[in-house]
């Protein structure tokens, strides 16, 4: 995603209802980046995205019922940029699909580019 220098708002939204933890913002994907917390005081929730608590969220809190309607948005207001260029988002996010029994993709292979 291309970010101006300085604070840059991100919203987040979903075509069905989901969640979001967190996400990352960084220059490179061999840079560490910035971690900006879905929960955070900062951010604002548009239509009926709520702060929830979780225990196996990171801080204990996300963000949820986000999408389904064009308003129930999250944004982060200050994703800092230190200039202008194109950078790498990470979204950990959640959706409310019910778990099944079935073994998808057990035999799970990485490639990558050369």
């Amino acid at each position: 995603m291309f970010l101006q220098a300085g604070l840059n708002p991100v919203t987040v939204t979903a075509s069905g209802t989901g969640s979001v933890q967190d996400v990352l913002v960084a220059a490179s994907p061999s840079s560490t980046g910035t971690t900006y917390e879905a929960e955070s005081s900062a951010n604002t929730l548009g239509g009926t995205a709520a702060v929830e608590s979780d225990t196996w969220a990171s801080g204990g809190k996300y963000v949820g019922w986000i999408g389904d309607a064009a308003a129930n948005t999250l944004t982060f207001n200050n994703v800092t940029a230190a200039s202008a260029g194109t950078y790498m988002l990470v979204i950990a996010y959640a959706n409310d699909d019910t778990s099944g029994s079935g073994n998808y993709n057990s035999n799970i292979e990485s490639r990558w580019s050369q």
